[in-house]
């Protein structure tokens, strides 16, 4: 996968100041322990069987096709090699479990035709489909959509570059009951909107009332899709958008940067018990960056059992048209169980930014958590907020329902470590150290109805705007 330079970021922090660390995060070997987050189904762990040596005649279940290489022809060639390859990739409706598929050069369609490029093949748990992208060192690379077919398939090494050419088509479409799916190492870039609607890079969901789930996103790199720079806020690119009937969604140890939108951002219907059946739920991202994107690196709307951990987000757009007060990472309308631990936040206008629009019931809200975190460099150079709805928080909970639980978080240099509203309920904190709040307050309230400052870290400095 082709890294990207990033710039060195500078970071305000004290060295002089000696820190009370919060206390540890709950104990285990990885985070996944920690946080009792499911593991990564196993079936995805896999690795490819070794390629024929010499490969000089055809083997039955190795694939290759290679578009660009002279005489390349699917006549009398059902498995291609080297030297005698395929034109298109072979129709996913016949491939068998345990094939590999070995791609090289550039894709731009399927041998029957689509509305993009069908891939994949039947495969089993025990004996997964592998799609092999990087042959001799260099990704295949594709030029339309991508649109997978079949089951317990595995894609290495690709990368989907739409060159800015497909209005409001994604790079990879995950939709209408795909299951059990698994992109590594791969790249997803440069799709396009004409400003005409949303779009994300990596589509997940159904509009078929189907149940989208168990694909894992490992270790890829989603980037450039939009105009993060843009001075309208009319349209959102996300680097990956899960909406409705998606379920069990790994994302694992990626990289988003300049999307005109979120990096991750899950969403669905929630206000009513009857809409909750459908809305996104199990969604794990774990490990990832998000940076120097139009929004917050990671969000989430409604949704159920979110988990953001272990991921850094840092140098959201500042002046990102239509949301003044942009943060590293957020949430919106009343999710239930979402959970932000051992996230770090910096360089943003807001650390975590949980807001709600209107007043909802049947359960939203719920269980939210916001625990083991660093946040730092919020707002600095700002001017002091005189509200909560400002710049300069570390986390920032306004009109929020239901519950939320901030604890053990590590705060330095904010301007005032937590804001809080009047409309904002159920709120539990504990365990929380602050250091070089710029303001002097570790707490700032909208409304002295809140809670008593005691009820929140002992000795807190507390301000009510």
């Amino acid at each position: 996968m082709v890294r990207r330079l990033k710039i060195s970021h500078v970071r305000s922090i004290h060295s002089s100041l000696v820190y009370s660390p919060p206390p540890p995060p709950p104990p285990g070997d990885t985070i996944y322990d920690r946080w009792q987050i499911p593991a990564i189904p196993e079936w995805s762990e896999q690795e490819p069987p070794e390629l024929p040596d010499p490969w000089s005649s055809e083997v039955p279940g190795f694939y290759y096709v290679d578009p660009q290489e002279v005489g390349a022809t699917d006549t009398a060639r059902t498995y291609g090699r080297p030297g005698a390859s395929r034109l298109t990739i072979p129709n996913p409706d016949n491939v068998p479990a345990g094939s590999v598929i070995v791609l090289k050069g550039t894709h731009s369609n399927y041998s029957g035709g689509s509305s993009g490029i069908r891939l994949g093949g039947t495969g089993t748990a025990k004996q997964p489909v592998f799609v092999v992208g990087d042959y001799e060192g260099t990704p295949a690379k594709f030029t339309r959509t991508v649109r997978p077919i079949g089951t317990y398939v595995i894609v290495d090494d690709i990368n989907i570059d739409l060159d800015g050419t497909s209005a409001e088509e994604p790079c990879l479409s995950l939709i209408n009951g795909l299951r059990r799916w698994c992109f590594r190492g791969c790249e997803m870039q440069n799709i396009f909107t004409d400003g005409s609607g949303n779009t994300s890079a990596v589509s997940i969901g159904s509009f078929n009332s189907t149940w989208t789930g168990e694909i894992v996103i490992k270790n890829c790199e989603i980037h450039d899709n939009g105009d993060w720079m843009a001075e309208s806020d009319s349209v959102d690119i996300h680097g990956i958008g899960i909406g409705t009937y998606a379920e069990d969604i790994w994302i694992d140890g990626c990289e988003f940067y300049h999307n005109q939108g979120n990096g991750v951002q899950v969403t669905g219907p929630n206000e009513t018990v009857a809409l909750q059946a459908f809305t996104p739920r199990r969604i794990h991202v774990v490990n990832c960056e998000g940076y120097e994107n139009a929004q917050p690196g990671f969000w989430s709307k409604h949704s159920i059992d979110v988990t953001f951990a272990g991921c850094e987000s840092h140098d959201t757009r500042e002046d990102s048209p239509g949301s003044p007060e942009v943060s590293a990472i957020g949430s919106q309308y009343g999710p239930i169980n979402l959970r932000v631990v051992e996230c770090e936040m910096y360089n943003c206008k807001v650390g975590y930014r949980q807001q709600t629009a209107s007043s909802f019931t049947d359960g939203q809200g719920q269980g939210n958590m916001i625990a083991s975190c660093h946040i730092h460099d919020i707002g600095v150079g700002e001017d002091p907020p005189d509200q909560v709805e400002d710049p300069g928080f570390g986390i920032s909970i306004r009109n929020a329902v239901g519950t939320v639980k901030m604890q053990n978080n590590r705060f330095v240099d904010c301007a005032v470590g937590i804001g809080l509203t009047s409309g904002s309920v159920g709120l539990l904190a504990s365990g929380n150290t602050f250091t070089d709040m710029t303001t002097g307050f570790s707490y700032g309230f909208g409304d002295t109805s809140v809670r008593d400052a005691s009820d929140y870290e002992p000795g807190a400095a507390v301000t009510v705007f």
